[in-house]
């Protein structure tokens, strides 16, 4: 879904909130979890990671309707 929103403008909404509900689930799971084994912690870092550009693709997507 996201790779094919990045070429329709239409399902970019769309694609945005599906990527912020995946992302922000699995690290509120992992959270409520607590005790995260090294395979748990690199999950987090990815999504932490996934979390920053899906912030940043909002960012850009908002800044040219101002």
């Amino acid at each position: 879904l996201l790779l094919f929103a990045a070429l329709r403008p239409a399902w970019q909404e769309m694609a945005l909130v599906a990527g912020f509900v995946s992302v922000l689930s699995c690290l509120l799971i992992v959270a409520g979890v607590g005790d995260a084994n090294a395979a748990l912690a690199r999950v987090v870092w990815v999504d932490a990671i996934a979390l920053g550009a899906l912030v940043l693709a909002l960012v850009l997507r908002v800044l040219p309707a101002r």
